[in-house]
Formats: C-alpha cells, sequence, structure tokens
C-alpha cells in the first residue's frame, strides 16, 4: 500500500511538472506571437522605408544592385513596396548574403516579399565584380563608411553604372571626429569628406534629403542622396 501511494506522489508529480512544462511553452509561444505581431504593426506603421522607396522609384521589371547588402535588414523592407522588382544583392561577405539569412530577415520584418526576388554576388573590398555600364540604378545603404578602400569601390561603382543611370545612397555621418561605431569596423565620414569622395569619383549630385531631425546635441546626420555621372 506505502509502495503503491509512492508510485501516485511519482506519478502527480510528474504530471504536475508536464502540466507546468506545457503551459511555459504555450506562454511562451503566445508570447512570442504577439512579439511577432507587434513587429509587424510597427513595420506597417512606419513610413521610413515607404519613403526611401519611393525615392528610388522603382517598377515592375526593374533591377536594382544592392551594394554591401548584409543580410537585407534595409532592401527587405524596400522590397516589401517594390513586387515585381529583382534585387542584385552584393556583399564581400558570402556568409550573411545569401537565400537563408534574407529568408530570416523577411520573416523578421513581416515584409510581404518573394525570396526569389534577390540575386546574391561577392564581391571584393575593390570591385563588385559586375560588368560594365550593367544597372541603371545603384543602391548603397549605410556602407559607403565601411568601404575599405573608398576612392577606387567608388570609380567601380561608376564603371558599372549606365550613362544614363542613378545611384541612390543613404548614409550617416559625423558632425564631429568621433570614435566609430559600435556596430561598425570604421567611424562614419563627415560629410565633406563624404562629398568631396563623390566629386573626385565623377559623380554630380542630383538631390539630397535630410532623412532625420537632430538637434545640436547630436553628433549625427542622416541623409539620403541621388547621384549621376558627371557629363
Amino acid at each position: 500500500m506505502v509502495v503503491i501511494g509512492e508510485e501516485i506522489i511519482v506519478y502527480l508529480n510528474m504530471k504536475n511538472q508536464i502540466l507546468v512544462l506545457f503551459s511555459f511553452i504555450l506562454i511562451s509561444v503566445t508570447a512570442f506571437s504577439q512579439s511577432k505581431d507587434s513587429l509587424c504593426i510597427e513595420f506597417k506603421k512606419d513610413t521610413f522605408y515607404a519613403k526611401i522607396a519611393s525615392y528610388l522609384d522603382l517598377h515592375k521589371g526593374d533591377t536594382l544592385a544592392d551594394i554591401g547588402a548584409e543580410y537585407g535588414y534595409t532592401i527587405v523592407r524596400i522590397a516589401h513596396y517594390n513586387p515585381g522588382v529583382i534585387f542584385y544583392e552584393e556583399d564581400i561577405n558570402r556568409w550573411i548574403t545569401n537565400r537563408v539569412f534574407f529568408k530570416s530577415t523577411i520573416k523578421k520584418a513581416c515584409a510581404n516579399v518573394d525570396i526569389n526576388s534577390f540575386k546574391y554576388f561577392r564581391g571584393t573590398p575593390t570591385s563588385t565584380k559586375f560588368s560594365d555600364h550593367f544597372f541603371k540604378k545603384i543602391f548603397i545603404a549605410l556602407s559607403i563608411h565601411e568601404f575599405e578602400f573608398k576612392e577606387i569601390m567608388m570609380q567601380d561603382i561608376k564603371r558599372i553604372l549606365r550613362s544614363d543611370g542613378h545611384l541612390y545612397i543613404m548614409e550617416s555621418f559625423f558632425k564631429r571626429p568621433a570614435e566609430k561605431e559600435k556596430n561598425c569596423k570604421r567611424p562614419y565620414l563627415l560629410k565633406p569628406d563624404f562629398l568631396s569622395l563623390m566629386k573626385n569619383a565623377g559623380f554630380e549630385l542630383v538631390k539630397e534629403i535630410e532623412m532625420l531631425e537632430t538637434d545640436d546635441a547630436s553628433n549625427t546626420e542622416f541623409s539620403f542622396f541621388e547621384y549621376k555621372i558627371k557629363e
């Protein structure tokens, strides 16, 4: 009788543990779902990427080169607003610029994007490896400050851009010299240095849009540029 009682107690303890574990899993799944839903809501509310997408003026059937693509954080959100566009994703790091990482980014961004919209290419610190005059539109998001050989790379960007093409750049700048950002290999540029880099590379500024308002205390500014090859 005592043995049977001990077995019942053990059984009840195991049952309680299973119920607690099940409850924890249920709560965790619910919390994750709510978190994911919250991310979706925030993304749909945010007009930032919709504005960037409109500046790029993409249409169904267009192709866009995305240089310094990483895992697609920016371009996936832009692709959400541009179905039917083919994106050429180029980076020197093939371990993050690939279908697996982009599929994960699409899921995290809650973006309505066809994973087959992206094609992946590996460049070098001095060349994109694309053919001459291949693209009518090229996009570089928060990557120029990371280029190891900035002057050489900008000459290469000009090489792959068509004479009637447009280069779009989204970049952050330091207002004053400072240490590099925590997640960056190299520091942000000062805007005068960036403008000088583009001029020396043979690009002509079409327009500049200040993306975020910053106060005097802030040491960073964030802008969107449209360039064409200088005639």
